[in-house]
């Protein structure tokens, strides 16, 4: 059942692992996996809130999980709580390094919370774990044009372009270094 409910979330149809994952609930609630299934189920069906309850339970039970960690980080990215979503991605990665998506949502939820300059190197190392993720690019060319640095800007952004010289993003942010 739990396989089942992990392809479907896999899969992105949260919708179709929900009933699975409340038979979970109902039939295997000290089962771990249970919590962290509901919880990424709830973040796909954007029930941030609810979400955020049951990966706090399954962490509870399983304290060192990256995963559970990363899903609690995007329930509260979800909720606007950008402090807490960064600290939370930021735990992720003590325990994963090389965690590349914690990194650039650490670099998201610092950015949302109005620190550009603490987002810099977050994105910089995503890109270095994940140096195929276009979206890291764009948002550090953004974030170097916020902080006035017209030549970071233009250097990341023909990166970016390198990667994928057809991204709809990429004429908005050339138009901005101009």
């Amino acid at each position: 059942l739990s396989d089942r409910a992990q392809g479907f979330l896999m899969a992105g149809r949260g919708r179709e692992a929900m009933p699975m994952v409340n038979q979970l609930v109902r039939e295997h609630a000290d089962y771990p996996q249970t919590w962290l299934l509901l919880g990424r189920a709830q973040n796909l069906l954007n029930q941030p809130v609810p979400a955020e309850q049951a990966l706090r339970r399954f962490l509870q039970m399983d304290t060192n999980s990256v995963n559970g960690y990363f899903q609690l980080g995007t329930s509260l990215l979800a909720q606007k709580r950008y402090d807490e979503a960064a600290a939370t991605f930021q735990h992720c990665i003590t325990l994963k390094r090389d965690f590349g998506p914690a990194f650039f949502n650490v670099g998201f939820a610092l950015a949302k919370s109005g620190k550009p300059r603490e987002a810099v190197p977050a994105f910089q190392e995503a890109i270095r774990q994940n140096p195929e993720i276009i979206d890291a690019y764009i948002l550090l060319a953004d974030l170097h044009l916020q902080l006035g640095e017209r030549a970071e800007a233009t250097k990341v952004a023909a990166l970016a372009e390198r990667l994928n010289p057809n991204d709809s993003r990429l004429p908005v942010l050339r138009q901005k270094i101009r």
